[in-house]
This record gives structure tokens, C-alpha cells and sequence, in this order.
């Protein structure tokens, strides 16, 4: 009756000896290369052996909830307070949207839990706080659109290059051929591409015109 293997689940001592386990976290296999995450939201007593006087012998017992329980999550904290009683804050419930991109639902709800009866009950903490519940992208994903908008924006600057043909000349040394390209005003004046946020923009610029043999003019 005891607990499947999990990780992120939280243990609070009672008074009376026992220890009660909430929640956690683990997988299943569904096929040979994939596996589905999997929140739990029971809760376990562990009970010593009343006629065991070495502390090495317990069990586990099912226990049934009662009041109103929190939504699924993990990651939450659990501390235990007076009168065995325990407060759980925050956590957090990961899913998989239609993209396959992980979404995390992050929370900042309070809940008191009787550890003697096992009954939740809701906290209202006065103060002005941010509303629960609120999905963000992982930092990955962000880092892919900020990634895509420099090079959209460098795409643009490099169309606005021009040669001027007054100020181009070009010689042999014997082994390259060079052209003096002077750049339009607006190319490097520019404070989205001076910027320290997309200076790749501009490296990547000089470094394509660098490949070609080019000597520049600015």
C-alpha cells in the first residue's frame, strides 16, 4: 500500500510519531522510446511498528483527503506550523501543448492541511499578489523567437546596403581583386543593430562581405 517511486513529493512530521507524504512526480513508460509525466496528488502515512522498539521498522497506509484539495502540481513546499498543522504554497503542473512544446503552469496559492484529520483548507493572505495559474513558456522557446527576430532585422539592414558608384574602386594585387563598398547612413546608425542585444547582427554583416574579399568604407 505503499507510495510508487517519485520524486518532488514533501514529507511532514506529526506529533504523535507519523509522518505524512504528499504528492510528487514520476514517469511512465509508454513505449520503448517515449514516457509520459505523471503528478501525483495522493497522500501516505508512515506509521512505526508499534511493537518494534529499534525505529527501523514502518508501514505505509492510505490515507483519503478530505476539504478543498489543491489542483495537481509539484515543486510546491510544505511546512509544517503549530497544532500539526502544515502550509502548502506555490508549485507548479507541466503540460504539453498541440506543438510539443513544454508549457509550465506556475502557481502562488496558499492551502493549510489538518495533518490529524486530512482536510485542506484554502488561505487568504491579504496583500495584493499576482493572479495563480499563469502559463509561461520555458526559456527555451523565448530564446528561439529572440534568436529569429535578429535575423529578420539583419536581413532588412543588409537589403539596405548600397554601392556607390562614385566612390568605387576597384584594383588587382596579383592574388585578390578588392571593391570599396561605401554602406548607406542609416545601416549602422541604427540602434537596433548598434545595440548590445543584436551586435550579432552586425558581426555577422561584416563577416559576410569579410568572406567575399571585400574592403570596406564606412
Amino acid at each position: 500500500n505503499g507510495p510508487c517511486p517519485r520524486s518532488a513529493c514533501q514529507m511532514v512530521p506529526i506529533s504523535d510519531g507519523r509522518v505524512l507524504l504528499y504528492g510528487g512526480y514520476s514517469k511512465e513508460k509508454l513505449k520503448k522510446d517515449a514516457d509520459k509525466g505523471i503528478t501525483h496528488a495522493d497522500m501516505y502515512m508512515l506509521s512505526p511498528d508499534k511493537h518494534d522498539s529499534s525505529g527501523l521498522k514502518w508501514k505505509w497506509q492510505t490515507v483519503k483527503q478530505a476539504g478543498v484539495k489543491p489542483s495537481p502540481r509539484c515543486g510546491f513546499s510544505l511546512a509544517l506550523t503549530t497544532g500539526d498543522k502544515a502550509i502548502l504554497f506555490g508549485g507548479v503542473y507541466d503540460e504539453v501543448d498541440e506543438e510539443e512544446e513544454l508549457e509550465g503552469v506556475f502557481y502562488n496559492d496558499m492551502y493549510l492541511l489538518d495533518l490529524l484529520k486530512h482536510t485542506w483548507h484554502p488561505v487568504k493572505v491579504t496583500g495584493r499578489k499576482e493572479s495563480g495559474g499563469e502559463k509561461k513558456r520555458r526559456r527555451k522557446k523565448k530564446d528561439e523567437d529572440d534568436a529569429d527576430n535578429i535575423d529578420e532585422e539583419m536581413e532588412e539592414k543588409m537589403e539596405d546596403m548600397r554601392v556607390d558608384e562614385d566612390e568605387k574602386v576597384v584594383s588587382d594585387d596579383g592574388v585578390f581583386t578588392y571593391a570599396n563598398f561605401v554602406l548607406g547612413d542609416d545601416v549602422f546608425s541604427d540602434p537596433a543593430i548598434n545595440s548590445g542585444h543584436h551586435c550579432k547582427a552586425k558581426s555577422k554583416i561584416l563577416d559576410e562581405y569579410t568572406h567575399l574579399g571585400s574592403k570596406w568604407t564606412a
